[in-house]
């Protein structure tokens, strides 16, 4: 199925299920990083430098404030829903992630987080994948914040890319973690499938995570990825793919990154994300797999 296929048939099935009267939801924010997050490492992991958004990088962050999460998309979240504390949504990269795997220990040790069976892992296809991340979030019962790692991130953000402003209003964040290069040269041919690198604004606030080291993409080309997607931007020193390998474990840093994204309190302190029924496409992931991808 070609690009436009996939746009069509995505926007056919939201616009089946969008209701016909919609009920406003209240401004979703990213909070600035402090603490271990500081610009350069000051004050905090001196292993860690983050970067916030750039406004001048386009007109959207200084326009918005970057708190422009409304009701603009096609499904927008209920008073009911908005009580919800947020799903995430963790989507690996080739060859699924591991049981060493920081996305794996976070799905197994967290209450909130659950796998996406993208499918394909050993030989993907771009739109099965955009098309298994759409269908769950459209299964999420409440605010859904995703989780990418590697070439889970580019699904992500072809799903975003091409959804555009029809994208579900109950996505209030994304942590993309080690994006790989997909427009090198001499990229392995499983990854250029998902070439060129959208460079879309994201419709939701987004933190890009990556590595000085990562053999899979240079820290400047995540720094400019950042840049044109109006995402804030960490680096990690000597992190590798930031996988199983990288010897993160639970990997406490990311973490506090992503509770940073998760800045959405429920009113109810009782009130949590409902699981998806059986048949809902987001299952927990397998414990076993390869513990790096790429």
């Amino acid at each position: 199925m070609t690009a436009k296929g996939v746009v069509a048939s995505l926007l056919s099935t939201r616009l089946a299920r969008t209701p016909t009267r919609r009920r406003p939801g209240r401004n979703l924010r990213c909070l600035p990083l402090t603490g271990r997050a500081q610009e350069g490492g000051q004050g905090g992991d001196p292993k860690l430098t983050y970067r916030p958004a750039k406004p001048e990088c386009n007109s959207y962050l200084t326009s918005r404030k970057y708190n422009a999460r409304t009701h603009y998309g096609v499904r927008t979240m209920t008073e009911g829903e908005l009580g919800l504390s947020p799903l995430c949504l963790i989507v690996p990269g080739l060859h699924n992630s591991g049981p060493g795997h920081w996305q794996t220990i976070w799905e197994r040790e967290r209450h909130d987080c659950l796998r996406v069976q993208l499918g394909m892992w050993e030989d993907p296809l771009r739109n099965v994948w955009i098309s298994r991340i759409d269908q769950a979030v459209g299964a999420a019962q409440g605010p859904v914040v995703l989780v990418g790692h590697s070439l889970g991130c580019h699904a992500i953000l072809w799903w975003a890319s091409l959804l555009g402003e029809n994208a579900p209003s109950n996505v209030v964040g994304a942590l993309l973690v080690a994006p790989p290069d997909v427009d090198r040269l001499g990229a392995d041919p499983r990854i250029e499938r998902f070439a060129p690198t959208p460079r879309k604004l994201l419709p939701f606030p987004t933190t890009i995570v990556a590595s000085d080291d990562d053999p899979w993409c240079h820290a400047d080309r995540s720094d400019e990825l950042a840049c044109a997607l109006g995402a804030h931007f960490v680096l990690l020193d000597q992190a590798g793919h930031i996988n199983a390998d990288s010897g993160l474990g639970a990997w406490r840093e990311g973490q506090d990154l992503l509770e940073r994204i998760l800045d959405v309190r429920p009113r109810n302190a009782s009130a949590t994300w409902r699981r998806p029924s059986r048949a809902g496409p987001p299952q927990p992931g397998p414990r076993t797999g390869p513990g790096t991808n790429p």
